[in-house]
């Protein structure tokens, strides 16, 4: 028997979900002899079978976990006395590594003997969907961040948090979000650490603070929507997440030496030479 969610909505972001379903050994997996197009997280719900990754064979049964990464030539084969029952999840995205990690899954390792509950949850939210109640993408990619978390840390070790994936999170979750007006709290609240160790790791590694790495996003991308010519200074000050368009103004110019205004005319009659252009991006922070 299969029964499948597919999100035909999908967006593309740090951590987006493709599909999810149930499938049963006469429904062979999305991915099974062939290369993953995306990341495939399988909990077999019952029975067992065999999963042959990169030339790697690994007996999986019920209660454990499997993931498939993008890229990776794999094969399934459900046992004949106990064929399995499987629940998957489909996704994709920058940030997928980043997660894995944590819950027990490095680069590398396939198979992991792991709580299922958060799978199993999401996937049956999941095919709950209909017509009439379609979710969100934030609600979508919450179970999936629900379902990877759920599987925990390596067994026997206590994971302590990585600065460099701390600030890796960070730095996705500003690019993703700068556009809507964030700060640097806001984003020490969403990796929930405290303030000052959070500038302190996020500039040890970067080089910036985190207000001045979300001044460098918003200003790198006024530029671009500037020089394409296509974006009123109104809608790039909107565009970059600051609605004061005087207090835009006054920004842009302080961090390139040249007003909105005169950069886009410079830009659109081809007097922002290269060495004019490196100038602007030597006086952003």
């Amino acid at each position: 028997m299969k029964q499948e969610f597919i999100n035909d909505a999908r967006a593309t972001s740090g951590l987006s979900l493709y599909s999810c379903g149930r499938r049963d050994s006469e429904e062979p997996l999305c991915f099974s002899e062939r290369a993953a197009a995306h990341y495939m997280l399988c909990l077999i719900s019952d029975g067992a079978g065999e999963v042959t990754a990169d030339g790697r064979t690994f007996l999986a049964a019920k209660g454990e976990v499997f993931l498939v990464r993008p890229g990776v030539r794999v094969s399934c084969e459900p046992d004949s006395d106990t064929p399995w029952t499987v629940l998957y999840m489909e996704f994709d995205g920058g940030d997928a590594e980043i997660y894995l990690d944590e819950a027990g899954f490095p680069e590398g390792e396939i198979v992991k003997r792991a709580s299922g509950k958060g799978i199993a949850s999401a996937v049956m939210s999941c095919l709950d969907f209909n017509g009439e109640n379609v979710p969100t993408q934030s609600k979508l990619t919450s179970l999936l961040l629900g379902a990877i978390g759920s599987l925990g840390a390596k067994s026997g070790e206590k994971r302590r948090a990585d600065p460099d994936i701390q600030v890796k999170k960070a730095l996705s979750f500003i690019e993703h979000n700068y556009m809507r007006g964030i700060t640097a709290g806001d984003a020490a609240l969403h990796l929930n650490i405290d303030r000052t160790h959070f500038f302190r790791i996020f500039k040890a590694r970067t080089g910036l603070s985190p207000e001045k790495y979300i001044m460098k996003c918003r200003v790198d991308n006024a530029r671009r929507m500037l020089g394409e010519g296509d974006s009123s200074v109104t809608e790039t000050a909107l565009a970059v997440g600051i609605r004061d368009v005087y207090y835009f103004s006054k920004f842009f110019k302080k961090n390139t030496g040249m007003s909105p205004s005169e950069y886009r005319k410079r830009c659109k009659n081809g007097v922002l030479n290269s060495e004019a252009m490196q100038d602007a991006e030597n006086n952003t922070p």
